[in-house]
């Protein structure tokens, strides 16, 4: 019995002028799938001829058999007749999942694993889910009835087929870019969606980096950029994490070319100099400044951006003998001092940051009220207000808005306090991190953004608490609001 590997480039494709494949990316269940067959020629290998116009119309034999047992004895013409799956069940994806591995009307084998472990399935099923499959069983001449798979594990191909069967998909954080990685090889988009949102769901400053390079390997564009926006927007935490000495030098390479970064260079400079010495230091190399310049490499160091740090800060960078040479080190000082007009390998620009009030606009708000009113009594006031905050998916939150009083507009004393941190407001630049905005019956929006976004994760409670020890705030009454938040930051 003959048996060809999954991607075995000699074997070509026959033509078919009239192929419909790319109706599998846009049906996302099996029984959608099952009706779009309806009465095609697509993949059909039985004609009924039907009525006294002799109507000829085609259909499919794993359908009919798997639905009736009558059309089972037709059609595979077989004495014993089947497991009563027809009588026993009462749609088509139950009727699918039972023929999950099962040899009964299967006319395709699969060689799966380093085991060699041999997997029936049905080309019907296979086919009309993934445009992949319906090349390698319907438009190859001759297609074997083994196909191998070897670099795939035994339990994560029953995953896939059963998926495939019935649409239910079992994703954990063990296999879950290994279902990532085979929905993108068979091209399952739908696959692809769930297990990317799963992936979402457990997004944070400690793994982000990992899925980043998970994604970047496995050319998932969507969940790459989602890794990306986070990294811009909290790049000053990723820094800080173990996982970013430990990265690879592909990825610390893509994030010194992000054009946008909430953090000041001499930071990313700081962060560049431990990833090198943690290097270094697992491979038994010497940590001297000569060293460090050739293990970064020319291309990833002409991507820190000196100039556009500040005399001061600099000086520090310069201070590495054989880090910078003596010519790169004159230079970049004259470029911050405003004295030089030549060619500079580094990058004069600055980073920008995530967000700004000018571009607040792009920003979703979410309103916990959506009326307000004063308090019915206007000679009591709080020296505190606070809310608890949950997610569903990692959220980034750039600030807070603050309804208030006319006579709490000043701020005088207040402060802030958000995921352990106190923000003193009367202390903050206006138009830089708060913004106050008039709005009707002398009442006031006061926007105060962080400096630091934050990833706020699920499964956790964050409070937000207001606190003017001095002045207290009036008391504010309104209208709860149910809160939807469709599209991430």
């Amino acid at each position: 019995m003959s048996t060809t590997n999954w991607f075995d480039s000699n074997i070509p494709p026959t033509a078919s002028p009239e192929k419909d494949v790319s109706w599998q990316a846009t049906k996302c269940s099996v029984r959608e799938r099952n009706a779009h067959l309806v009465g095609n020629e697509l993949m059909s290998d039985v004609t009924f001829v039907v009525g006294a116009g002799r109507v000829k119309i085609p259909a499919h034999r794993h359908v009919l058999a798997s639905t009736s047992a009558s059309f089972y004895e037709a059609l595979y013409e077989r004495k014993d007749p089947p497991p009563e799956i027809e009588a026993t069940k009462c749609s088509v994806r139950e009727r699918n999942a039972h023929l999950v591995g099962n040899e009964l009307m299967s006319d395709v084998t699969f060689v799966v694993g380093a085991g060699r472990v041999k997997i029936p399935a049905h080309r019907h099923v296979l086919a009309s889910t993934s445009a992949s499959f319906y090349e390698a069983l319907y438009e190859r001449k001759d297609p074997p009835p083994e196909i191998e798979v070897t670099d795939v594990e035994e339990v994560h191909f029953r995953t896939l087929l059963r998926y495939m069967y019935c649409d239910e998909l079992s994703t954990t954080s063990e296999n879950c870019f290994e279902l990532l990685r085979l929905s993108l090889r068979f091209g399952l988009r739908h696959m692809e969606t769930q297990v990317v949102d799963y992936i979402e769901k457990s997004l944070c400053t400690d793994n982000v980096l990992d899925i980043f390079q998970q994604s970047t390997v496995m050319g998932c564009q969507g969940l790459r950029e989602r890794c990306y926006r986070i990294i811009e927007w909290t790049i000053r935490e990723i820094l800080n994490t173990e996982k970013f000495v430990n990265t690879s030098r592909e990825i610390l390479g893509l994030i010194l070319q992000m054009p946008r970064l909430n953090c000041r260079e001499v930071e990313i400079y700081r962060a560049v100099m431990a990833w090198i010495e943690h290097q270094c230091l697992v491979r038994d190399l010497p940590i001297d400044g000569e060293s460090r310049r050739e293990w970064l490499g020319l291309d990833l160091l002409h991507l820190i951006r000196f100039p556009t740090m500040t005399a001061e800060e600099f000086s520090e960078c310069a201070t590495v003998d054989g880090f910078l040479t003596a010519d790169e080190i004159s230079r970049i000082f004259l470029v911050i001092m405003d004295k030089f007009s030549g060619a500079i390998e580094f990058s004069h620009m600055p980073r920008t940051s995530v967000i700004s009030f000018e571009t607040s606009r792009s920003i979703v708000i979410l309103n916990r009220f959506s009326k307000w009113s004063r308090g019915f009594n206007r000679t009591i006031s709080y020296d505190h207000h606070s809310v608890l905050i949950s997610v569903t998916k990692p959220t980034i939150v750039a600030g807070f808005g603050l309804l208030l009083d006319q006579s709490d507009v000043g701020l005088d004393g207040a402060i802030l306090t958000f995921a352990s941190r106190d923000i003193q407001l009367d202390k903050l630049e206006a138009g830089t991190h708060i913004n106050r905005i008039a709005m009707k019956d002398n009442f006031y929006m006061v926007h105060v953004l962080l400096e630091q976004p934050m990833l706020l994760e699920t499964n956790e409670v964050y409070l937000v608490k207001l606190t003017n020890p001095t002045n207290g705030f009036q008391t504010i009454s309104g209208e709860k609001n149910k809160i939807n938040f469709g599209e991430n930051l």
